[in-house]
């Protein structure tokens, strides 16, 4: 029986939607192939000196240590983490906090309500989503570092180049390539600094840049009538992300035939998706409309049509990071493919940047809605049918 995944997947949707928190995250077991998750109230620890042999999946009230290596991916479900030894895969997820003073071999793509903390080496790239967000004074990361925060603070050394979306950016160390800066109310280079390629900032105001820092071209782009607030990470915000957050790493985990679906329908038929999406954004509250306008239609306006239709909305955007997040890694890898979760992950970042950025909000909110409704529609009902027939 896997008509079970159907109605936990919806009902999870609806919930998210209405509190953007998640709570059930073990309700069954996990299936075969699929890493156990550790939950409960006791903190998930890998001691010093062991080693395990799999991937962590952690929804631990006090979260997760690692003093010793985990040969495969971290996967955070609400739980703060403590890296301190070495983590072999990838650090995804959401938490509180997350503090990394070992390594970390592959990347990090974390979404933190208070802060992500980097004092050790990330091997690949990172991205963060978080309050606060530092790289310490002898942090590395190997690659790219994309930072959504309201407070960066840039220390050690980022092997390629640092894109920060903040309120306040302060870097003090290194960047190996380019260094842009979009939307911050302050933005400064400290002597002794160095940007070895240029720097492109987009703001109100230039960013300053002092003596003794080494840099190339500085670009300054300003925002000409900007009457709408900068990108700013509120504890609101943050906690709609951690919502959005859970629901997509557990429909991964759970449904990853739909997910696949969903990603092949819209890449194979976008504009068709788009065009029946932006159907149903104007139909159904048309059609919700029309039947409260009779006595006997008001209860399935206000029960049936308008929940399910706003549970489609965030489900559906949901399965739009995940398409986004794949379709950027697996062209950037060549092959087409990419981690399930981390492309999610990438997809939740980039998803929220079109939706909240000033100036492309609007068409990025229409567009992600779109071909949420648009591809949930013509992708769950064929998935549905396909499930009844296997049972």
């Amino acid at each position: 029986m896997r008509r079970w995944r159907i109605w936990l997947v919806l009902t999870l949707a609806a919930l998210a939607a209405a509190v953007s928190t998640v709570g059930a995250a073990a309700a069954g077991g996990p299936e075969a192939g699929r890493p156990p998750i550790a939950a409960g109230e006791e903190q998930v620890i890998i001691p010093e000196g062991e080693r395990l042999e799999d991937d962590l999946v952690v929804n631990a009230e006090k979260g997760a240590a690692v003093y010793g290596t985990l040969a495969g991916d971290l996967i955070l479900l609400g739980a703060d983490a403590v890296i301190t030894g070495t983590v072999e895969g990838d650090v995804i997820g959401y938490a509180n906090r997350v503090w990394i003073s070992g390594q970390v071999l592959g990347n990090v793509r974390v979404l933190a309500l208070e802060a992500v903390t980097i004092e050790g080496r990330v091997g690949r790239s990172a991205i963060t989503v978080s309050q606060r967000a530092t790289l310490g004074p002898e942090a590395e990361i190997g690659t790219t570092w994309f930072a959504l925060s309201g407070d960066v603070e840039l220390g050690g050394t980022v092997g390629r180049s640092l894109f920060a979306t903040a309120s306040r950016v302060t870097v003090s160390g290194e960047v190996g390539g380019d260094l842009s800066l979009h939307g911050y109310d302050q933005a400064r280079v400290l002597p002794g600094a160095v940007v070895r390629g240029g720097i492109l900032a987009v703001a109100d105001r230039p960013p300053v840049v002092d003596d003794g820092a080494s840099v190339g071209e500085v670009r300054f782009v300003a925002r000409e009538g900007a009457t709408q607030p900068p990108l700013t990470m509120d504890g609101f915000a943050l906690g709609r992300l951690a919502g959005f957050a859970a629901v997509g790493l557990l429909v991964t985990w759970l449904a990853p035939g739909l997910l696949g679906s969903f990603q092949r329908r819209v890449s194979g038929h976008f504009w068709a998706t788009l065009a029946v999406g932006a159907g149903l954004l104007a139909g159904v509250p048309v059609l919700a409309l029309v039947l409260m306008l009779t006595v006997g239609g008001i209860p399935a306006a206000l029960m049936v049509v308008l929940p399910l239709y706003a549970a489609a909305i965030y489900l559906g955007q949901v399965f739009v990071a995940g398409w986004l997040g794949w379709a950027i890694l697996g062209r950037v890898r060549g092959d087409g493919q990419a981690p399930r979760s981390a492309a999610f992950l990438l997809g939740l970042v980039c998803l929220t940047l079109f939706t909240r950025l000033p100036y492309v909000r609007y068409v990025g909110s229409f567009l992600a809605v779109s071909l949420a409704l648009g591809g949930l529609s013509l992708t769950l009902g064929p998935w549905i049918r396909r499930i009844a027939r296997e049972d």
